[in-house]
């Protein structure tokens, strides 16, 4: 079900994500008024944000955890499309082609974050030129980082694949511990096996291998890049 927002009891500025933000500059008079509108929400791992197929009326913001987001099949079985992270948003490219929701948002982690009604988000588009031109660079990334992941499903294997996921997941929830990367996420493995499109016992098998080869290792149920170069080397990076 998806969820309904609550009033904001804090400000955007003060959450962690706010330098990663698309609004990270705007004017005290956007931020007063931002204020007033936006409402915040709080989800656990499981619950889902927005729905496929529901009204597009607003934009999500992540301030912190981790959401996957996946295309639901006829069959009931789930495509991972990407990992929405601290500083992204879910839906707003639906307000510009005034579409329903495409995709679903389910929660990896708990996950915290405000809401953006329509009306705002399309006011703040409107009239803040530094605002427009921030959200059409981030449609730009976004659409660079598909275009390399479609890359990746024709020209890659899965190991190659593997990689890739795991550099995308160090960008993301990398924490850098002395020369070691833990990713601060937990996936299962088939919710890794659904990103990166193979069966569940490839993915297990891949991982693996990594760990034989001192490329990466396991702590508790986060998974630890010990040697970057070499999964860069993997990736074709």
């Amino acid at each position: 079900m998806e969820q309904t927002p609550k009033k904001e009891s804090i400000h955007c500025h003060q959450c962690p994500a706010w330098k990663k933000s698309s609004f990270r500059d705007l004017t005290k008079e956007n931020l007063d008024e931002l204020k007033l509108q936006k409402t915040s929400f709080e989800i656990n791992r499981g619950s889902t944000l927005n729905e496929k197929g529901h009204s597009t009326n607003g934009a999500y913001c992540i301030g912190n955890g981790h959401l996957k987001i996946v295309w639901n099949e006829n069959n009931n079985d789930e495509s991972i499309v990407k990992i929405a992270s601290p500083g992204d948003m879910t839906g707003y490219r639906c307000l510009f082609s005034e579409e329903h929701f495409r995709a679903t948002a389910v929660a990896l982690t708990p996950v915290q974050g405000c809401f953006i009604p329509k009306e705002n988000f399309n006011n703040l588009i409107e009239t803040n030129t530094a605002f427009n031109k921030e959200i059409l660079n981030r449609m730009g990334r976004e659409i660079k980082l598909s275009e390399e992941w479609l890359h990746a499903f024709c020209r890659k294997n899965v190991r190659e694949r593997m990689a890739f996921a795991l550099l995308l997941l160090k960008e993301n929830c990398g924490v850098l511990n002395e020369d070691k990367w833990i990713l601060d996420i937990q996936l299962t493995r088939e919710e890794m096996s659904s990103w990166i499109g193979t069966a569940k016992e490839t993915v297990v098998r891949c991982l693996s291998d990594m760990k034989d080869e001192k490329v990466i290792s396991q702590e508790g149920a986060h998974i630890v890049i010990l040697n970057l170069d070499a999964i860069k080397k993997i990736a074709g990076h």
